[in-house]
């Protein structure tokens, strides 16, 4: 199923005490704020799948999460143990140094998440009043997740990004993470990349991309995931999506444009241009004209000087890309009359 780019950024005006218990805030109370909250973000496709958590899938494979509290951090850090047994799993069918490293890199962005859970406020300690407050500046966070099969090749792949930056001294963390997966022959290649970062302006990126297909017990995958959380305003953010499509681009179709009768009264010869129209197939593509089965050009238009005679002749074209080629021919006649109404080189009749 192919996917398509899915991209969230959510600005907030939020201030200092967000993370405090809400007597101290003197804020609503969490409760009736988390309720609140819940009935806003239902408004535009959210659902609740636990207290503390939102999430809105937006097609097959595609997700966003949005979580507060402890609650929150704990379901970022489900899915990030979930996609470090699944790693694992793929070590044991396509093993590798770089995936091995991967993984035990994946492990430290686990263990510094749960450093964050312990100090990251519970739901019942969030002060939602605090979140229309204007006493701080803006608070922005974001993150996108695309997994897909190639156009041009045969292949798939992914790319994630994860940002947050505020500017009231606010600290936070992302993580980007790509993985893709294709065959050639009988070569399986995998591609992997994760980015974590923390501090208060920061940007998280990660991008795999593999040429091939899928044979029997080696199907292509990509997928991606990326977050952005801060334990100090209690938030959780992230995407994710997947792909296990990575069909052969369709074959280009060619067409010749452009004259097919050329006729002369005078003896002098002229250009004429002949163009191409491509259409079912992606880019670059490579082209090979041929007059009369000999190769005279290599752009995507032919010129070619004709003089007054009369004969006829074929234009060839062989458009090409990563999948193939197709072909295309135009007969073109050339007739010169001299005058009198008759055709050289024929009798004229008097």
């Amino acid at each position: 199923m192919r996917t398509r780019v899915w991209t969230a950024i959510a600005c907030s005006i939020l201030t200092a005490s967000l993370a405090l218990p809400t007597a101290q805030a003197g804020g609503i109370p969490s409760a009736k704020g988390w309720e609140s909250f819940k009935a806003e973000k239902e408004k535009e496709g959210w659902q609740e799948i636990t207290t503390g958590v939102l999430e809105r899938k937006l097609g097959d494979n595609r997700a966003e999460v949005y979580g507060v509290g402890k609650e929150g951090l704990a379901q970022i850090i489900s899915d990030l143990v979930l996609r470090h047994r699944n790693l694992k799993a793929e070590y044991l069918k396509y093993p590798s140094r770089e995936l091995a490293q991967t993984i035990d890199e994946l492990a430290l962005v686990i263990t510094q998440s749960m450093a964050d859970l312990a100090v990251m406020p519970a739901l019942a300690d969030i002060d939602f009043g605090a979140i229309t407050a204007a006493n701080c500046s803006s608070i922005c966070f974001g993150a996108t997740a695309n997994a897909l099969a190639l156009t041009a090749t045969q292949g798939v792949t992914a790319n994630a990004t994860a940002s947050f930056n505020s500017t009231c001294g606010h600290s936070g963390s992302t993580y980007a993470y790509a993985y893709a997966r294709a065959t050639s022959g009988t070569t399986t290649t995998t591609i992997f990349q994760q980015d974590p970062k923390s501090g208060t302006s920061i940007t998280s990126n990660a991008t795999a991309t593999v040429n091939g297909g899928s044979i029997a017990g080696y199907p292509c995958h990509s997928e991606a995931n990326s977050y952005a959380t801060s334990t100090a305003l209690g938030i959780s953010y992230s995407t994710s999506a997947s792909n296990d499509s990575c069909p052969i681009p369709p074959l280009p179709v060619a067409t010749i444009n452009g004259s097919t009768y050329e006729y002369f009264f005078t003896t002098g010869c002229r250009n004429v241009t002949w163009t191409s129209t491509v259409t079912g197939g992606a880019g670059p593509y490579s082209y090979q004209w041929k007059y009369d089965g000999t190769n005279v050009g290599t752009g995507s238009s032919y010129t070619r000087s004709v003089c007054p005679g009369n004969y006829a002749f074929t234009l060839t074209l062989v458009v090409s890309n990563s999948s193939g080629s197709s072909t295309d021919t135009h007969g073109v006649l050339v007739e010169y009359d001299s005058g009198g109404g008759c055709l050289l080189p024929l009798p004229c009749l008097n």
